[in-house]
């Protein structure tokens, strides 16, 4: 883009000069961004189109620069000026975030069945993590990166007698945030 002159010179010397303003405008593009979008469930995101064309539409019917979106699907925007058009699309998935991690305060690790390891209640979310089981006196009694198989009351194997240990868990989230947890259990046979 730039200002162009001309001057005409006739025989006579006389002259007269005239000026253009020359736009060059380029064909629109368009970027979503990634082509895969993974959200958290019960959030929402907005999509933007950038500013500055003519017209936008959006796969659902709107024509706005931005589209927020709550759910899953396909969502494409075509956007719009003098020289053309361009299109881009990016899929989204929402997912559940919940993190949810429950250890229980009492075990009985008898080995009748039943609440014979000291694992969580419940879990879920969790990528990573660790849990260290402490005596009453700092000694780091078990360890484990697998909560699921968690402590079955032994040290050394032998039995670790009744009594309260301490715990922490050390964990790494879905969303990779990084959480320690820490708590008291009953050891009772």
């Amino acid at each position: 883009s730039t200002s162009y002159v001309v001057t005409v010179i006739d025989s006579n010397n006389c002259s007269s000069s005239d000026s253009v303003l020359v736009s060059v405008l380029n064909l629109p593009v368009v970027d979503l961004g990634i082509d895969t979008l993974e959200l958290c469930s019960n959030s929402s995101a907005v999509l933007d189109a950038g500013a500055g064309f003519d017209s936008y539409l959006w796969s659902d019917n709107s024509s706005n620069s931005t589209l927020t979106i709550t759910q899953d699907g396909n969502y494409w925007v075509i956007v719009t000026n003098y020289c053309g058009n361009a299109i881009d699309s990016i899929n989204t998935k929402f997912k559940n975030c919940e993190i949810i991690l429950v250890m229980p305060n009492v075990f009985s690790p008898n080995n009748d069945g039943s609440n014979d390891y000291f694992i969580p209640k419940e879990i879920y979310g969790i990528n990573q993590a660790t849990l260290i089981i402490y005596n009453r006196w700092g000694l780091s009694l078990f360890e484990t990166n697998n909560l699921l198989k968690g402590w079955d009351g032994k040290y050394d194997n032998n039995n670790c007698s009744d009594g309260t240990y301490y715990w922490i868990i050390q964990y790494t989230t879905i969303m990779n945030e990084t959480y320690t947890m820490k708590g008291f259990l009953t050891l009772l046979r």
